[in-house]
């Protein structure tokens, strides 16, 4: 059996569980049939699989099967005819008036099919014309042989309805009807021909009037049933087409989804895994065919459970002893029945971090609506110390608490533009160019603005290509350089912070910032990247979570890398470069 119909056949079993509030097991098993091996529904041999007609729509492989048996019926016929031929045998009338002329038809109709299965098997010349020369030569080479053997009443104007009936089944009906007339058209010639022999017709002309009237009635039934054949056929290829779509389409989502996916049988063995059961569970391979006590026996445990507790809402977290790696599982029926489990695995971690990502999310806007707020009265406060500021009648005492309001309405100020810039999200561009002259040229403006030496910035890596917006990857690399010379001695005599450029072992760019301070405590690591958590007395904290963010939002990411070297290093990871700008 060929690909296509397979395929047929496995989307006919779920099509038939398509109500069952889920997808039948069979069909994400076929979906990665059809994603990963790219199967072609028109994979069966030769002609037989798909042939467009003349207007265009394509002859499925039940038509050509159709003219394929009525070929093998015309083939039967003839040898028949010519064995009978040959053996001299006399049945009713066959041949009774020309021998010769009845042997030569049937070596014909013998020989023509034997070429047609050829034809029909290759698929050349098209199915309208290879059915259409079919039938004539039927209607043909049957006539001759009523001619050779009395006409109608030797009963061979039968054979022509069996012709008829066929080009009723592969042929529309226009051309059904017109093949009638044309039979009817050539028995009528038949008998009138009779005369040259010297035969009285007036009896056969009845017989030829039914026969013309059979040979029509059986071209309009056929017609109309065959019609409504291919209807349904048509209509049973469309929703056969759409299944399989619909079953690539889960296929995808089910391999994007953050949970793992798991499907088991009533024996209890795995069916079905996405990429992200298999990462959490260790499965090598595709899991299909393992127990599943095999491969986590506390998930079988609580799957066992499950039928007992299904209607509790409540969720137990299982952990994984080797990876340590924490996840919910939820469980449903497969296919709508008790003989399978479909289940869910979400991640305790991811989870977590959506949430945490909608709490920034939140305070994020929180924040920026109540820094716009503030910053108004804050600019009027500041204003009127610096006007206090430049009084004669001030003492000592009252123009230090002056200094004391303006040094704090500048770093309220600070805070307020980080949390303004970091609340707007601009559309931004992305661009392609070299990270080592880019890092040259940044790296003498920042030793400017410190007013330090250019020496104290080092620069180590070779020429690459990067991709990401110029103006973020300066302010990152700004508040990364920042912190690093606020964190490191004095220059004296060697470099105090050192750039480093280098490739990933997949292909891509980093950009270590490393410095040569005293380095930062563990417990302090886990907070790094957290909103308003700093360790200076005048910092904001939102500086390196600015940072990661820009960098995510560029396609690189930003992380602290805990080595065995003095001071701190920043690690920036870049996507792989692409051809000119990028619009992101």
């Amino acid at each position: 059996m060929s690909n296509a119909h397979a395929v047929r056949r496995d989307l006919g079993v779920a099509a038939g569980s398509a109500d069952d509030g889920l997808w039948h097991a069979d069909l994400p098993e076929l979906a990665d049939r059809l994603v990963d091996d790219e199967i072609d529904a028109a994979d069966t041999h030769g002609a037989l699989t798909a042939v467009t007609t003349e207007s265009g729509r394509a002859v499925g492989a039940s038509l050509w099967r159709a003219l394929y048996h009525f070929n093998l019926y015309r083939l039967v016929l003839g040898v028949g005819l010519l064995a009978l031929s040959l053996a001299n045998a006399r049945i009713a009338e066959f041949g009774s008036h020309s021998p010769t002329l009845f042997f030569v038809g049937s070596l014909l109709l013998a020989g023509l099919s034997m070429f047609n299965m050829i034809t029909i098997t290759q698929g050349v010349p098209s199915f309208r014309i290879q059915a259409c020369l079919q039938i004539s030569c039927d209607i043909a080479l049957i006539t001759l042989l009523m001619y050779s053997s009395g006409g109608v009443s030797s009963g061979l104007g039968l054979l022509l309805l069996v012709s008829i009936a066929a080009a009723g089944v592969v042929l529309p009906g226009k051309t059904t009807i017109a093949f009638a007339g044309l039979a009817t058209v050539a028995v009528f010639f038949e008998t009138f021909g009779q005369t040259l022999l010297g035969v009285d017709i007036s009896k056969q002309i009845p017989g030829v009037a039914m026969l013309g009237v059979a040979l029509f009635a059986t071209a309009f039934v056929l017609s109309i049933l065959s019609e409504q054949i291919r209807s349904a056929e048509e209509l049973a290829d469309q929703r056969a087409e759409d299944l399989m779509t619909l079953a690539r389409v889960n296929a995808h989502i089910v391999r994007q989804l953050d949970s793992g996916v798991l499907i088991t049988d009533k024996h209890n063995r795995i069916y079905f895994t996405n990429e992200r059961a298999r990462s959490l569970l260790g499965i090598k391979g595709t899991g299909v065919g393992a127990r599943l006590d095999q491969v986590s026996q506390t998930l079988s445990d609580a799957a066992a459970q499950w039928p007992e507790s299904k209607n509790q809402d409540e969720t137990t977290a299982i952990e994984i002893p080797d990876s340590g790696e924490r996840f919910v599982p939820r469980f449903l029926e497969a296919n709508g029945s008790n003989e399978g489990v479909l289940v869910f695995l979400d991640s305790v971690r991811l989870s977590e971090e959506k949430a945490q990502q909608i709490k920034l999310a939140s305070l994020g806007r929180l924040t920026a609506a109540i820094s716009h707020e503030i910053r108004n009265p804050l600019a009027a406060l500041s204003h009127a110390a610096e006007l206090l500021s430049e009084s004669d009648q001030l003492l000592d005492q009252d123009r230090r608490l002056v200094d004391i309001t303006l040094t704090q309405s500048a770093r309220i100020n600070t805070i307020i533009k980080s949390v303004l810039q970091f609340s707007r999200r601009e559309e931004m561009t992305r661009q392609t160019f070299d990270l080592l002259e880019w890092c040259e040229e940044n790296a003498a403006q920042i030793t400017l603005d410190h007013g330090i030496p250019a020496k104290a910035i080092d620069i180590d890596g070779e020429s690459v290509d990067v991709v990401m917006n110029s103006a973020q990857l300066q302010q990152i690399l700004g508040n990364l350089c920042d912190n690093a010379i606020r964190h490191s001695p004095a220059f004296v005599d060697k470099p105090i912070v050192t750039l480093e450029i280098s490739r990933t072992p997949s292909g891509g760019v980093q950009l270590d910032v490393v410095d040569s301070g005293s380095g930062i405590d563990e417990q302090t690591v886990q907070h790094l990247f957290e909103p308003f958590f700093t360790t200076h007395v005048q910092g904001t904290g939102l500086g390196l979570y600015i940072c990661r963010e820009l960098c995510e939002a560029n396609g690189a990411s930003l992380n602290y890398i805990d080595d065995e070297h003095i001071g701190s290093r920043f690690r920036v990871t870049f996507e792989v470069s692409r051809n000119g700008p990028t619009a992101a």
